[in-house]
Protein backbone atom coordinates (compact mmCIF):
# COMPACT_ATOMS: atom_id res chain seq x y z
CA UNK A 1 0.00 0.00 0.00
CA UNK A 2 2.01 3.22 -1.00
CA UNK A 3 2.64 5.52 1.67
CA UNK A 4 1.25 8.86 1.44
CA UNK A 5 4.86 10.11 0.93
CA UNK A 6 4.61 9.09 -2.35
CA UNK A 7 1.38 10.04 -3.01
CA UNK A 8 2.22 13.43 -2.55
CA UNK A 9 2.77 15.75 -5.51
CA UNK A 10 5.18 18.07 -3.83
CA UNK A 11 8.50 17.26 -2.06
CA UNK A 12 8.72 18.25 1.28
CA UNK A 13 12.39 18.11 1.36
CA UNK A 14 13.42 20.05 -1.68
CA UNK A 15 14.42 23.10 -0.10
CA UNK A 16 16.88 21.01 1.94
CA UNK A 17 17.78 19.31 -0.80
CA UNK A 18 18.73 22.67 -2.89
CA UNK A 19 21.21 23.65 0.12
CA UNK A 20 22.26 20.15 0.61
CA UNK A 21 23.53 20.48 -2.83
CA UNK A 22 26.80 22.22 -1.42
CA UNK A 23 29.34 20.77 1.18
CA UNK A 24 29.35 22.80 4.58
CA UNK A 25 33.47 23.67 3.72
CA UNK A 26 31.99 25.58 0.19
CA UNK A 27 29.37 27.05 1.84
CA UNK A 28 32.05 28.36 4.53
CA UNK A 29 34.28 29.58 1.86
CA UNK A 30 31.09 31.45 0.16
CA UNK A 31 30.24 33.35 3.85
CA UNK A 32 33.98 33.73 4.39
CA UNK A 33 34.10 35.51 0.43
CA UNK A 34 30.99 37.60 1.11
CA UNK A 35 32.15 38.80 4.21
CA UNK A 36 35.25 39.50 2.90
CA UNK A 37 33.47 41.93 0.24
CA UNK A 38 30.97 43.60 3.01
CA UNK A 39 34.59 44.90 4.49
CA UNK A 40 35.95 45.58 1.70
CA UNK A 41 33.75 48.19 0.59
CA UNK A 42 34.08 50.32 4.04
CA UNK A 43 36.30 52.69 2.36
CA UNK A 44 34.04 53.61 -0.59
CA UNK A 45 31.56 56.88 -1.23
CA UNK A 46 28.78 56.27 1.03
CA UNK A 47 26.17 56.02 -1.83
CA UNK A 48 28.14 53.22 -3.07
CA UNK A 49 28.89 51.54 0.20
CA UNK A 50 25.44 51.60 1.07
CA UNK A 51 24.62 49.72 -2.34
CA UNK A 52 27.30 47.06 -1.99
CA UNK A 53 26.67 46.55 1.55
CA UNK A 54 23.10 45.46 0.95
CA UNK A 55 24.24 43.19 -1.83
CA UNK A 56 27.12 41.26 0.13
CA UNK A 57 24.94 41.26 2.95
CA UNK A 58 22.51 39.51 1.32
CA UNK A 59 25.47 36.65 -0.23
CA UNK A 60 26.39 36.68 3.60
CA UNK A 61 22.69 35.47 4.60
CA UNK A 62 22.28 33.08 1.80
CA UNK A 63 25.76 31.12 2.35
CA UNK A 64 25.24 31.44 6.16
CA UNK A 65 21.91 29.40 5.89
CA UNK A 66 23.43 26.80 3.12
CA UNK A 67 26.45 26.51 5.72
CA UNK A 68 23.64 25.63 8.65
CA UNK A 69 21.39 23.22 6.69
CA UNK A 70 23.57 21.63 4.83
CA UNK A 71 25.99 18.20 5.12
CA UNK A 72 29.12 16.48 3.63
CA UNK A 73 26.94 13.46 3.02
CA UNK A 74 27.38 11.52 -0.71
CA UNK A 75 24.19 11.72 -3.16
CA UNK A 76 23.55 10.85 -6.70
CA UNK A 77 21.94 13.89 -6.60
CA UNK A 78 23.58 16.33 -9.03
CA UNK A 79 24.93 19.44 -7.05
CA UNK A 80 23.13 22.27 -7.03
CA UNK A 81 26.34 25.17 -8.03
CA UNK A 82 24.74 27.98 -5.93
CA UNK A 83 28.05 29.49 -5.39
CA UNK A 84 29.29 30.03 -8.98
CA UNK A 85 25.96 31.46 -9.56
CA UNK A 86 26.52 33.86 -6.79
CA UNK A 87 30.13 34.07 -7.43
CA UNK A 88 29.83 35.26 -11.06
CA UNK A 89 26.86 38.00 -9.72
CA UNK A 90 29.48 39.03 -7.12
CA UNK A 91 32.04 39.49 -9.60
CA UNK A 92 30.09 41.11 -12.19
CA UNK A 93 28.65 43.68 -9.71
CA UNK A 94 32.28 44.51 -8.52
CA UNK A 95 33.69 44.39 -12.24
CA UNK A 96 30.83 47.11 -12.72
CA UNK A 97 31.92 49.12 -9.44
CA UNK A 98 35.53 49.18 -10.17
CA UNK A 99 34.70 50.53 -13.73
CA UNK A 100 32.64 53.35 -11.65
CA UNK A 101 34.82 54.14 -9.24
CA UNK A 102 37.64 54.73 -12.48
CA UNK A 103 35.94 56.21 -14.61
CA UNK A 104 34.36 59.06 -12.06
CA UNK A 105 37.76 59.20 -10.22
CA UNK A 106 39.54 59.79 -13.65
CA UNK A 107 36.84 62.60 -14.18
CA UNK A 108 37.00 64.34 -10.87
CA UNK A 109 40.86 64.51 -11.08
CA UNK A 110 41.41 65.84 -14.14
CA UNK A 111 43.96 69.07 -13.94
CA UNK A 112 42.74 72.14 -15.26
CA UNK A 113 44.34 73.87 -17.42
CA UNK A 114 45.37 77.73 -17.52
CA UNK A 115 45.36 79.60 -21.31
CA UNK A 116 46.45 83.36 -21.13
CA UNK A 117 46.95 85.72 -24.21
CA UNK A 118 47.70 89.11 -24.37
CA UNK A 119 47.41 92.07 -27.20
CA UNK A 120 47.18 95.86 -28.07
CA UNK A 121 43.64 95.93 -26.36
CA UNK A 122 44.83 94.44 -22.96
CA UNK A 123 44.75 97.84 -21.09
CA UNK A 124 42.28 99.93 -18.68
CA UNK A 125 43.66 103.61 -17.35
CA UNK A 126 43.42 104.80 -14.06
CA UNK A 127 43.96 107.29 -11.50
CA UNK A 128 46.69 107.23 -9.29
CA UNK A 129 47.72 109.87 -6.49
CA UNK A 130 50.55 111.07 -8.32
CA UNK A 131 48.19 110.87 -11.57
CA UNK A 132 47.27 108.76 -14.37
CA UNK A 133 48.32 105.46 -15.10
CA UNK A 134 48.17 102.37 -17.98
CA UNK A 135 47.75 98.83 -16.81
CA UNK A 136 49.14 96.60 -19.07
CA UNK A 137 46.96 93.01 -18.71
CA UNK A 138 46.78 89.14 -19.92
CA UNK A 139 43.94 87.85 -19.75
CA UNK A 140 43.85 84.50 -17.92
CA UNK A 141 40.95 81.87 -18.52
CA UNK A 142 40.77 77.90 -17.81
CA UNK A 143 38.99 75.13 -19.03
CA UNK A 144 36.91 73.65 -16.81
CA UNK A 145 35.77 73.85 -12.87
CA UNK A 146 37.37 76.56 -10.71
CA UNK A 147 40.94 77.14 -9.01
CA UNK A 148 42.33 79.63 -6.63
CA UNK A 149 44.86 81.31 -8.89
CA UNK A 150 48.41 82.61 -8.10
CA UNK A 151 50.07 84.54 -10.77
CA UNK A 152 53.92 85.23 -10.46
CA UNK A 153 56.44 87.30 -12.75
CA UNK A 154 59.79 85.10 -12.26
CA UNK A 155 62.42 86.68 -15.36
CA UNK A 156 62.86 89.62 -17.47
CA UNK A 157 64.50 89.57 -20.29
CA UNK A 158 65.76 91.67 -23.30
CA UNK A 159 66.41 89.22 -26.10
CA UNK A 160 69.29 86.88 -24.70
CA UNK A 161 70.32 89.02 -22.17
CA UNK A 162 68.48 88.20 -18.67
CA UNK A 163 67.55 92.12 -17.08
CA UNK A 164 65.77 90.07 -13.63
CA UNK A 165 64.96 86.39 -12.45
CA UNK A 166 65.13 86.49 -8.92
CA UNK A 167 61.91 86.36 -8.41
CA UNK A 168 59.10 85.06 -8.00
CA UNK A 169 57.39 88.12 -7.64
CA UNK A 170 53.81 87.74 -7.15
CA UNK A 171 51.19 89.52 -9.51
CA UNK A 172 47.76 91.22 -9.30
CA UNK A 173 44.58 90.46 -10.76
CA UNK A 174 42.13 93.47 -12.09
CA UNK A 175 40.32 95.65 -9.09
CA UNK A 176 42.47 94.95 -6.21
CA UNK A 177 43.06 96.45 -3.04
CA UNK A 178 46.68 96.97 -1.69
CA UNK A 179 46.78 94.24 1.08
CA UNK A 180 44.08 92.12 -0.15
CA UNK A 181 44.79 88.81 -0.42
CA UNK A 182 46.79 88.53 -4.18
CA UNK A 183 45.21 85.21 -5.49
CA UNK A 184 41.97 85.13 -7.19
CA UNK A 185 39.46 82.28 -7.53
CA UNK A 186 39.07 81.75 -11.02
CA UNK A 187 35.49 80.14 -13.14
CA UNK A 188 35.34 78.54 -16.15
CA UNK A 189 33.67 80.33 -19.30
CA UNK A 190 35.05 83.77 -18.11
CA UNK A 191 38.12 85.47 -18.91
CA UNK A 192 40.27 87.66 -15.98
CA UNK A 193 42.71 90.65 -16.29
CA UNK A 194 46.30 89.87 -14.68
CA UNK A 195 48.07 93.37 -13.92
CA UNK A 196 50.97 93.13 -14.91
CA UNK A 197 53.04 96.52 -15.35
CA UNK A 198 51.37 100.22 -14.84
CA UNK A 199 52.96 103.11 -16.80
CA UNK A 200 52.36 106.35 -15.09
CA UNK A 201 51.24 108.63 -17.89
CA UNK A 202 52.98 111.77 -17.03
CA UNK A 203 56.83 110.76 -16.65
CA UNK A 204 56.59 107.09 -18.29
CA UNK A 205 57.45 105.48 -15.79
CA UNK A 206 57.13 101.65 -15.28
CA UNK A 207 56.06 99.95 -12.23
CA UNK A 208 55.39 96.35 -11.59
CA UNK A 209 51.44 95.31 -10.59
CA UNK A 210 52.38 93.45 -7.07
CA UNK A 211 50.89 94.50 -4.07
CA UNK A 212 51.63 97.46 -3.49
CA UNK A 213 52.93 98.60 -6.84
CA UNK A 214 56.55 99.27 -5.68
CA UNK A 215 59.35 97.59 -6.85
CA UNK A 216 61.88 96.63 -3.81
CA UNK A 217 64.12 94.73 -5.75
CA UNK A 218 67.72 95.24 -8.04
CA UNK A 219 68.16 96.27 -10.75
CA UNK A 220 65.09 99.42 -10.46
CA UNK A 221 62.80 99.56 -12.64
CA UNK A 222 64.04 102.32 -14.97
CA UNK A 223 67.46 100.67 -14.99
CA UNK A 224 65.70 97.49 -16.22
CA UNK A 225 63.72 99.24 -19.05
CA UNK A 226 66.19 101.91 -19.81
CA UNK A 227 66.51 101.04 -23.65
CA UNK A 228 63.73 100.49 -26.41
CA UNK A 229 62.32 97.32 -27.50
CA UNK A 230 61.05 94.63 -27.00
CA UNK A 231 61.21 92.56 -23.48
CA UNK A 232 60.08 89.13 -22.66
CA UNK A 233 57.86 88.79 -19.33
CA UNK A 234 57.98 85.22 -18.33
CA UNK A 235 55.09 84.74 -16.06
CA UNK A 236 54.07 81.59 -14.32
CA UNK A 237 50.22 80.74 -12.99
CA UNK A 238 49.66 77.89 -10.16
CA UNK A 239 46.58 76.47 -8.36
CA UNK A 240 45.46 73.41 -6.20
CA UNK A 241 43.91 70.91 -8.69
CA UNK A 242 45.50 72.56 -12.31
CA UNK A 243 48.34 71.65 -13.97
CA UNK A 244 51.00 74.91 -13.41
CA UNK A 245 51.56 76.91 -16.40
CA UNK A 246 54.27 79.27 -17.98
CA UNK A 247 54.32 81.29 -20.61
CA UNK A 248 56.15 84.80 -21.73
CA UNK A 249 54.82 88.19 -23.00
CA UNK A 250 56.26 90.25 -25.26
CA UNK A 251 56.63 93.87 -24.00
CA UNK A 252 56.99 96.27 -26.82
CA UNK A 253 58.27 99.42 -24.60
CA UNK A 254 58.12 102.59 -27.21
CA UNK A 255 59.71 104.90 -24.34
CA UNK A 256 55.42 105.99 -24.03
CA UNK A 257 52.93 105.07 -22.35
CA UNK A 258 50.61 105.69 -25.47
CA UNK A 259 52.26 103.12 -27.55
CA UNK A 260 53.24 100.54 -25.44
CA UNK A 261 51.74 97.68 -25.13
CA UNK A 262 51.52 93.46 -23.71
CA UNK A 263 51.68 90.64 -26.70
CA UNK A 264 51.60 87.14 -26.07
CA UNK A 265 54.94 85.21 -27.22
CA UNK A 266 53.10 81.96 -28.68
CA UNK A 267 56.60 80.10 -29.70
CA UNK A 268 58.16 80.78 -26.38
CA UNK A 269 55.35 79.96 -23.81
CA UNK A 270 54.83 76.44 -22.83
CA UNK A 271 53.86 74.23 -20.19
CA UNK A 272 56.28 72.63 -17.78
Amino acid sequence: MPTCNQDYPFDTTSTHSNLNGMSRKAWGGSAVTSLGLLLSVALLPDWLRTYLAILFLIALVICVVGFVFSDDKKRGDKPVNILGEISGTVAAAGRDVHQTIYHAGASQTAQIRFAITADYTCYSDNQWVSGSVRFLHAKVSIDHGSVLCSAYLTKIAKGCDVKWEHGPEQLTFGDHAPGHPLPRWLYHGFDYNLDVLAINCKTNEIQVCNDRRYWLRRPRMYEIFAEKGDYILTIGLAGDGAQSKTAELCFNWTGNWQTSFLKFDDEGSGDP
